[in-house]
């Protein structure tokens, strides 16, 4: 009954504003039909890369990139971890120098003590001022980023701490120590540049709170422990939001137009099917002769329960798929030879794949030159497009319990109807 049943992964939809902590609860109760993804295409697995086209890690990259338009929280996704495997590495000296950062140094403004430093601070720069009064924990999270400079926000929470003397104290000696020599500071602020500041060219949707909270921790730290918060909303995000959208994705087979060709051929065949059974019922013919439209509505009931799942049965007999619009019109591979497979092809084209770099220009496609290219193609082109190998088992399996499905469909539902036929009395009228 399982297989009867079975269900792609469900779709969740996106939350409006910012990634924040209520965005990702929805997220997680939104996932609720877990088991139709099965772990040999988890979210670990994905990017871990033992996953094959259509569900390896560059397919992902595709389809935040191409579909859901949120590229940059995997591409910080991934260097967050290299990060921290590379920090973990330093020697424990210079790890030293980047003290880990505890989120309570952030809290509401309320504190009447002001350091000398505010002062000075004050004077230097009234725009910093300006931002230094913003209450972080109180802010809206949907409400727009300040717009004011990553690099240019070191003192801007110092009024508000509090008066706990050890509290005190860590954030004083965080604040002594010289961000400059700290391990990958260069990095740290060209993240910043390429992240979190406003306007940046991979912008992370994170609230004004937290982008404020992060950059104000980074400004004194490049512990990993500064990424927690944004740390965790990412995952989150990727997690139940993005991966299983993107296996509901992958099980599809034909692009929309080839489905909905796949699904009116089915409609047709059911629709033969009975006007062939009802013209054969009011004939003077044996009931025998009915049973003829029974392979035609079999088919056509399978077919399109198959095609309501994005599924296209003829293509899944042959293993394969239509391409995607970006992927055919890949000419420029590089060091592709005539003697390599689809497999090592796939892995090229992963490696020259620029949305996989951690720092790039912005994740906009619509320069590109496929765009202009696809848009030209005519439609019966798009429906009889380039086919590739479905090469991931795990992929291979899903659809497999969709054919097979579409198939019960079709015995449950078309046997008793083509018996109804049968056991009809002729009408002998030609």
């Amino acid at each position: 009954m399982s297989v009867l049943f079975y269900r792609r992964p469900d779709y969740v939809s996106k939350a409006p504003g910012p990634m924040t902590s209520n965005t990702c609860q929805r997220y997680i109760d939104c996932v609720g039909n877990s088991t139709a993804i099965p772990s040999e295409l988890s979210f670990e697995t994905v990017l871990s890369g033992k996953t094959m086209p259509p569900c390896s890690l560059g397919d992902f990259m595709d389809y935040l990139t191409y579909i859901q338009h949120n590229a940059e929280n995997l591409q910080f996704y991934l260097w967050l971890h290299d990060y921290k495997r590379r920090f973990a590495q330093k020697k424990l000296q210079d790890q030293a120098l980047s003290p880990e950062w505890k989120p309570e140094l952030l809290l509401p403004s309320g504190a009447s003590a002001r350091s000398p430093r505010d002062s000075l601070a004050e004077q230097a720069d009234p725009v910093l001022h300006e931002v230094k009064d913003v209450n972080i924990k109180e802010m809206d999270p949907d409400t727009p980023t300040p717009g004011v400079p990553s690099t240019k926000i070191p003192m801007l929470v110092t009024a508000g701490i509090t008066e706990d003397a050890a509290l005190q104290t860590s954030l004083t000696n965080a604040m002594e120590l010289n961000p400059v020599i700290q391990p990958f500071r260069k990095e740290i602020d060209r993240i910043i540049d390429h992240y979190i500041a406003p306007g940046s060219p991979r912008e992370l949707n994170i609230s004004a709170r937290d982008r404020a909270g992060i950059t104000f921790a980074l400004q004194h730290t490049t512990h990993p422990s500064s990424f927690t918060l944004i740390g965790n909303v990412i995952d989150i995000t990727l997690r139940c939001h993005s991966h299983p959208n993107f296996i509901r994705w992958s099980i599809c087979n034909g692009n929309k137009p080839y489905v909905f060709f796949v699904r009116s051929v089915g409609v047709v065949c059911v629709i033969l099917s009975i006007v062939t059974a009802v013209l054969l019922t009011l004939s003077k013919e044996a009931r025998w002769w009915r049973i003829l439209a029974a392979p035609q509505l079999l088919f056509g009931i399978a077919v399109i329960v198959a095609a309501y799942k994005g599924l296209c049965l003829i293509l899944h007999t042959k293993a394969v798929r239509v391409v995607r619009p970006w992927e055919q019109f890949g000419d420029d591979i590089p060091s592709v030879v005539d003697g390599d497979d689809e497999a090592t092809i796939a892995e090229k084209r992963r490696e020259s794949r620029a949305s996989l770099n951690t720092f790039g220009p912005r994740n906009y496609f619509e320069g590109e030159p496929w765009v202009e290219r696809y848009e030209k193609m005519p439609l019966i082109r798009r429906v009889f497009d380039k086919q590739t190998w479905v090469q991931d088992e795990g992929v291979r399996r899903l659809q497999d319990k969709i054919a097979f499905q579409g198939q019960l469909w079709a015995l449950i539902t078309g046997v008793p109807l083509i018996a109804l036929f049968v056991a009809l009395p002729s009408g002998n009228f030609y």
